[in-house]
C-alpha cells in the first residue's frame, strides 16, 4: 500500500472503532483486517500504529480541534500535523488519488491550520485533557498518586509491550526465548509471572513458528498473574467464574499438567460456545460439555450464567496449541 493508502485505511479503521464505542478497539481492528485480506502485514502494522496514535492523544487531538466535529479524518489530519508533518505532506495525504482520502475541504483546511506548527502538548491544556483522562476520574487519581501522578500516566501514553506466556506443555521459558530469537524477535522474561515473555512494540509473532506450534500464546502479564495466584495443580478441580476469550482458563490447563477438571463461567451463551470451541486449547481435549443456568432468586431474576464443564485428558495427535479439539453434548 503507498502511504497515502495506508492513512485512508487507518481513517476507515477508525471511524468503524469510533462508532463501535462498546467493542474493545483491538476486537474492531481485528475483524476489520480480517475482512481486508489483501492488506499485508506490514500495511497492517503502519494503519494500526496510526489508529492506536490517535487512541492514545483522543483528548489532546480533541483540544486542539476545539469546537469543529472530530471526524476520522479531522483526528488523522491533525495528528500528522502535530507529529511535525507538513501541510504540503498532510495534503498529499489527502490527495483524493488512487486509494488515497478525499481532498480536504475548505472547513477542514481552516480548522487545521490553526494546528499547523504546534506539537501535540500545550502548557495550558487542562490537566485531564493532558494526561488523557475524563475530568471526573483526575480527583480520584490524584489522591491516590499525589506528586506521581503526571509520571504514572505518562507512563500509560506509551504504546504497550508484547506480553507472551509460555505453553508449559509445549516448553519452557528458555526454549519459548530461543524460538523467538531465531525469528528475530528478541523476548525478555517478564518481571512477575514466571510464565511470561515480553517484547518491545507491536510485532507479527502470530505467523512465526513459536506461535504456530503452540509454544507461546499472547497474554498480558497482569492476566497471567492471574492465573498464577491460584496456585492450580495437576488433579484438581478448578472454577473459571470469570470465563470470556479463554487466555487464563488456558493458563490454569498448562499449570495442572493436563490433568484434572475446569469449570468455565460466563454470562455469555456466544462467547462459550463460539470461542471456546474456536480455540485452540493446549494439549488437552474439551468433552462433556454441559450449560446451566443459575436459579431464580425469589422474585428477582439471577443473571443467566452460563457453564462449560470439561475434563483434561491427553489428546491423541497434537494440533496447534498440542490438541485435537472435540465438544460434545454432556
Amino acid at each position: 500500500m503507498t502511504p497515502a493508502a495506508r492513512i485512508a485505511a487507518a481513517i476507515d479503521l477508525l471511524e468503524v472503532i469510533e462508532g463501535a464505542p462498546k467493542r474493545p478497539a483491538d476486537a474492531v481492528a481485528n475483524d476489520f483486517f480480517r475482512s481486508r485480506r489483501y492488506i499485508g502485514s506490514g500495511d497492517r502494522r503502519a494503519v494500526s500504529e496510526r489508529v492506536w496514535a490517535v487512541l492514545r492523544a483522543r483528548r489532546r487531538i480533541g483540544w486542539w480541534l476545539g469546537d469543529a466535529v472530530a471526524s476520522a479524518r479531522l483526528l488523522v489530519a491533525a495528528s500528522l500535523l502535530l507529529e511535525g508533518w507538513a501541510k504540503t505532506g498532510v495534503a498529499q495525504a489527502f490527495s483524493g488519488g488512487q486509494f488515497a482520502a478525499a481532498p480536504l475541504s475548505g472547513a477542514e483546511n481552516g480548522v487545521l491550520a490553526r494546528i499547523a506548527g504546534h506539537t501535540l502538548d500545550h502548557p495550558t491544556m487542562p490537566a485531564a485533557v493532558r494526561l488523557e483522562v475524563p475530568d471526573w476520574l483526575l480527583p480520584h487519581l490524584a489522591a491516590r498518586f499525589g506528586p506521581g501522578l503526571p509520571a504514572e500516566m505518562a507512563a500509560l501514553l506509551q504504546p504497550a509491550a508484547l506480553d507472551m506466556r509460555v505453553n508449559l506443555l509445549k516448553g519452557d521459558r528458555a526454549a519459548a526465548l530461543a524460538a523467538l530469537a531465531a525469528e528475530g524477535w528478541p523476548a525478555e522474561p517478564t518481571r512477575f509471572s514466571p510464565w511470561g515473555l515480553r517484547i518491545d512494540g507491536r510485532r507479527p509473532v502470530t505467523s512465526g513458528p513459536a506461535f504456530q506450534s503452540g509454544l507461546v500464546e499472547i497474554q498480558d502479564e497482569g492476566s497471567q498473574l492471574v492465573a498464577v495466584m491460584v496456585g492450580a495443580a495437576p488433579g484438581m478441580r478448578v472454577v473459571d467464574w470469570c470465563a470470556g476469550a479463554g487466555g487464563k482458563t488456558l493458563a490454569l490447563a498448562g499449570a495442572m499438567g493436563n490433568k484434572g477438571q475446569i469449570v468455565a463461567c460466563d454470562v455469555s451463551a456466544p462467547r462459550l460456545t463460539a470461542r471456546f470451541a474456536a480455540c485452540v486449547v493446549p494439549a488437552f481435549i474439551m468433552s462433556s460439555v454441559i450449560w446451566s443456568k443459575l436459579a431464580t432468586n425469589g422474585s428477582s431474576v439471577v443473571p443467566a450464567r452460563l457453564t462449560g464443564f470439561w475434563s483434561m485428558r491427553p489428546a491423541p495427535e497434537p494440533a496447534r496449541g498440542g490438541a485435537t479439539r472435540t465438544l460434545g453434548s454432556g
